[in-house]
């Protein structure tokens, strides 16, 4: 089995100030206004990751690999904000919100049968519309289990915890 990857990390941070997004996404480039939500976000290519601004100052970064790259990220969009003229009081914190982490089991996996053998009350799976099996691992993760033999795991904001339910189910899938 190979080892641990880590496809996305979500990180956060509050600046505990009310900001005005609207006229930022009109006069910051790469940037869009999101009325239903609503949220101001960011975009960026290289590498692709995204920070979506709530009206209150809550920031949260999406798409980063490593907690220092999202956390480098809401700091240029702080840079970016204050370029634009809105003092920012106190540069804060961030936090990791949630990992999205997958292994590979290096073999490919009969979804059908997998599914007939995990508790039906806690897993769906539905062959015509995705080539995964969702597993409700417990209240907060959640692990999508493809036919290629990767795992992904969902839902927990410590990489260990995701670690262990990987295993737990890699482990559980290599004994059917």
């Amino acid at each position: 089995m190979s080892d641990l990857i880590v496809e996305n990390l979500v990180i956060s941070t509050q600046i505990n100030q009310e900001l005005p997004l609207q006229s930022m996404a009109v006069s910051i480039a790469n940037t869009s206004y999101d009325e239903e939500e609503p949220v101001l976000i960011f975009r960026f290519d290289t590498p692709k990751r995204a920070v979506l601004i709530g009206k209150q100052g809550h920031m949260v970064c999406t798409g980063c690999t490593s907690f220092e790259e999202g956390t480098e990220t809401i700091h240029k969009v702080i840079g970016i904000i204050k370029d634009h003229g809105i003092a920012i009081h106190d540069i804060p914190d961030c936090s990791i919100q949630s990992f999205v982490v997958s292994i590979d089991m290096a073999k490919n996996l009969d979804l059908s049968k997998i599914s007939q053998q995990l508790e039906s009350d806690r897993m769906r799976y539905l062959p015509d519309q995705h080539p995964w099996i969702e597993y409700a691992y417990d209240d907060q993760i959640t692990i999508l289990i493809c036919h290629s033999g990767k795992i992904i795991c969902t839902g927990t904001a410590s990489l260990d915890r995701a670690k262990e339910s990987i295993d737990v189910i890699s482990d559980k899938l290599e004994s059917m």
